[in-house]
């Protein structure tokens, strides 16, 4: 069983052309959540403010499997990131995430 943590952020930044654009340091922090898995399990729903999802990986971590959605399974054919790696990812308030490991 593992534990992902990640964090919920508010606003965007937008680009030349006035399309929104996933930036974490033009963001407002709202939440952080912890999920614990092993096969898909999702979170509660993101917060009404929430734009960017961040996913950090440890470098200590192994693969994991995600989905957004409103009721997302994650799967070993989803997105996924590798240890050590960081990702901001644009979504909508009220979706979800699922982690899965990859192995159950």
């Amino acid at each position: 069983m593992a534990t992902f943590r990640f964090w919920e952020y508010s606003g965007l930044a937008k680009d030349s052309n006035n399309y929104l654009v996933p930036v974490i340091e033009a963001a407002t922090l709202v939440t952080s959540q912890n999920i614990t898995y092993t096969t898909s399990t999702a979170s509660s729903a993101f917060n009404a403010n929430t734009t960017i999802v961040r996913l950090k990986n440890p470098s200590s971590g192994s693969t994991v499997y995600w989905a957004v959605g409103k009721s997302p399974t994650a799967t070993a054919a989803s997105e996924f990131i590798e240890a050590g790696e960081t990702i901001d990812i644009g979504v909508e308030a009220g979706d979800k995430i699922a982690f899965y490991d990859g192995t159950s």
